[in-house]
């Protein structure tokens, strides 16, 4: 059953409400320095690029394909479900971004911000996340996108439906901000008070190879259960040097393999990959009277000696900047992803003063510890309910429910008429150019 529309909306296809985009290779120009765009540059569900590189002609990667310009939608065709989809800034025209987005420019009188908030829409997601191929490489093609049905409001309303959405969204940020700060600073409190204590404590750094009882281990993949299932952890599991065991889903799991991949207290698991540097390779300690649960391949698990190197005492500092660095420094990305291995987590170098000295150190933090537990509780509880009020912004918006309509308002199937008409007399541009 077709949705009905507002007074004056038209429903077509993304790909009709855009222009072609330009393909280009930069090794033909091998001294001309130019900012790329890659996945993982782009924070899941803000809108926003965080993060380009700059690079040479020389040096650009083969997916360095794609001239971008301001006011352009690079939406990622990989695990789409994490929103990868951002606006161009003017500060990045001309910029070269991933042949892993579908660059999207929309056409004159099709406002950016309108069909930006609508690509990041729970109702977009759920309905383009399905057409993914693969397994390990879950990817849609880039006219899978542009063939997705969109709705469109006037010109003139598309404008005040922008401006209504990010009022809300202002505040909903302002509201974020102040929830973070006091974990915040708890947080800087444990790392301040972690680094004077190590300052104190007598130590040698050592590989954390050096205090495994058995080799580091990656879990396994395995799909979610249809219907009955066994519990395998979810990536979201860690949480400040803790493992949540209820972070789970029912995965296609055997009998024996389910135990072959069972954690057990004392365990401590390592992030393998993610689309935020400053997430990948993040650890936490299963702790004790954990549940029957294993873990996916999304995780590595490490297993050490106690009486070297207290599990406690590791996930104390595991995420603190003396880790974080090394991690950081060595961490590889791929399709947007930051990748840590085994070799590189083995190579770690922990500072080990002797376990006398670390269950001091553990005792001496561990209330700061679990007042930045009880903090980020209460902080994921009320992020839990802003994502939920921005996904409610966003249906009641693109239901025409957010801003009134004006029947005076050139209505959208006009505007889709003269973009269709400027496409088919618009000349095709010929040879590759490179214009920044």
């Amino acid at each position: 059953m077709t949705e009905e529309l507002p007074p004056n909306w038209a429903r077509t296809s993304l790909g009709s409400i855009c222009v072609p985009v330009r393909k280009t290779d930069p090794r033909a120009c091998p001294d001309l320095e130019f900012e790329y765009i890659d996945i993982g540059g782009v924070s899941p569900g803000s809108g926003r690029i965080q993060a380009t590189k700059s690079l040479k002609g020389s040096d650009a990667p083969s997916r360095a394909r794609q001239v971008v310009h301001a006011g352009d939608i690079v939406l990622s065709t990989v695990r789409t479900y994490q929103r990868k989809t951002a606006i161009v800034s003017a500060e990045l025209h001309g910029a070269i971004a991933s042949t892993g987005f579908s660059v999207l420019r929309p056409a004159p009188g099709v406002d950016s911000r309108f069909v930006l908030y609508r690509l990041l829409s729970q109702e977009f997601v759920s309905q383009l996340s399905p057409q993914q191929t693969g397994t390990s490489y879950p990817a849609v093609r880039d006219k899978d996108v542009r063939a997705m049905s969109i709705s469109i409001a006037p010109s003139a309303e598309q404008e005040r439906i922008v401006a209504a959405i990010e009022e809300h969204f202002s505040r909903l940020d302002a509201a974020d901000d102040s929830m973070a700060a006091p974990s915040l600073r708890a947080a800087q409190l444990l790392e301040s008070a972690l680094q004077a204590e190590l300052r104190t404590a007598k130590l040698h750094s050592q590989p954390l190879s050096d205090f495994l009882t058995e080799q580091l281990a990656n879990g396994r993949s395995v799909p979610t259960a249809a219907e009955y299932g066994l519990p395998v952890l979810r990536l979201t599991c860690l949480k400040n040097g803790w493992v949540d065991t209820s972070e789970s889903k029912q995965g296609n799991f055997g009998e024996i393999d389910h135990r072959r991949y069972q954690v057990e207290s004392g365990d401590f698991l390592i992030s393998r990959g993610n689309g935020s540097l400053h997430l990948v390779g993040i650890g936490g300690l299963v702790p004790h009277g954990a549940h029957s649960v294993a873990y996916p391949d999304t995780l590595i698990r490490a297993r050490v000696d106690p009486s070297r190197l207290r599990p406690e005492f590791l996930s104390l500092i595991w995420n603190s900047r003396i880790i974080r660095r090394q991690l950081e420094s060595q961490a590889r990305t791929t399709a947007g992803i930051y990748k840590v291995n085994q070799s590189m987590i083995g190579n770690v170098l922990l500072p080990a003063p002797s376990p006398g000295v670390q269950d001091r150190i553990t005792r001496r933090l561990e209330l700061v510890r679990q007042t930045i537990l009880q903090l980020d509780a209460g902080v994921d509880r009320y992020h839990l309910r802003s994502a939920s009020l921005r996904r409610s912004i966003l249906s009641t918006a693109f239901s025409g429910r957010l801003v009134p309509q004006n029947p005076d308002d050139e209505p959208a199937s006009v505007l889709l008429k003269r973009i269709a008409a400027s496409q088919t007399t618009e000349p095709k541009r010929r040879g590759p150019r490179h214009d920044q």
